[in-house]
């Protein structure tokens, strides 16, 4: 029996290590594709409907100070090819309302990464990232809180950080674990994911939920009463472009992009 050499093995196994990594890559692809299916049948039958009644929470006025300027009249975090907070002045704005503890604004931005970021940063429209309540889970007051400091003050470790928020939910809400109900617990863990990107403790120590419920109550009361054309009911997750409502009905991440940048051209 004729022996193999070691160039034949290593090559073989070369071979069969790429083998793996294009079936696994065709699986993750299929499964994406799955995910992003059936989240536009959630949003067609979407029932996270708001229901908005403004309690007694810090007003607006006085919430403000406790957040970084650029966000004191409840203004989104915008994702550009300037970066972080910055607009690119040649693009059209693509505008993303959710909530952090609406399970399927998770799954969509989720199913949508790297896509929706990256085709921001490549020049293709300014993404507005526009947290505000639908859910209304403390988590979603907490991660907005963290939000906002770090896309002020540490915008290169922001979509980082926004990933690691989505995916904390994610599997917290695919599991038994409730912690996003409690907000002192949701404030200990989203301190927890800023540390865990590298975000400075002196940073971390200037999350102030009370000043994040009050940017929420003031950007969801703009969302609610903004006369949105083709919009059908307030809900999340909702893409704006041009003042209009985009229906998503593609059934991958590629599809629904090009539904995106069409309904951004104005075509």
């Amino acid at each position: 029996m004729a022996k193999k050499n070691a160039s034949q093995v290593d090559g073989g196994t070369r071979d069969k290590a790429k083998q793996l990594r294009e079936a696994q890559a065709k699986s993750d692809q299929r499964t994406r594709n799955i995910i992003i299916a059936l989240v536009v049948v959630l949003i067609a039958a979407i029932t996270i409907a708001i229901v908005f009644v403004v309690v007694n929470r810090p007003t607006p006025e006085s919430a403000a100070e406790g957040l970084p300027e650029q966000f004191r009249e409840g203004q989104p975090i915008v994702v550009s090819s300037e970066g972080v907070g910055v607009s690119n002045p040649d693009a059209e704005d693509l505008t993303f309302y959710f909530d952090y503890t609406c399970g399927a604004c998770t799954q969509l931005e989720m199913a949508l990464r790297p896509h929706l970021t990256d085709t921001a940063q490549a020049g293709d429209y300014n993404l507005l990232m526009q947290p505000v309540i639908t859910s209304g889970g403390a988590y979603n007051v907490a991660a907005t809180a963290g939000a906002l400091v770090v896309a002020a003050g540490a915008p290169d470790l922001f979509l980082e950080f926004q990933d690691a928020l989505t995916d904390r939910f994610y599997e917290a809400a695919t599991s038994e674990d409730t912690f996003y109900q409690d907000l002192d617990a949701s404030r200990e863990q989203v301190a927890e994911i800023a540390r865990g990107v590298g975000v400075s403790e002196d940073l971390i120590a200037t999350f102030d939920t009370d000043a994040a419920q009050g940017y929420l109550t003031t950007a969801t009361n703009t969302w609610v009463a903004a006369d949105i054309q083709d919009r059908t009911q307030v809900a999340t997750p909702e893409f704006v472009a041009h003042n209009k409502n985009i229906t998503l009905t593609g059934d991958t991440a590629e599809a629904v992009i090009a539904e995106l940048l069409t309904a951004v051209s104005g075509s």
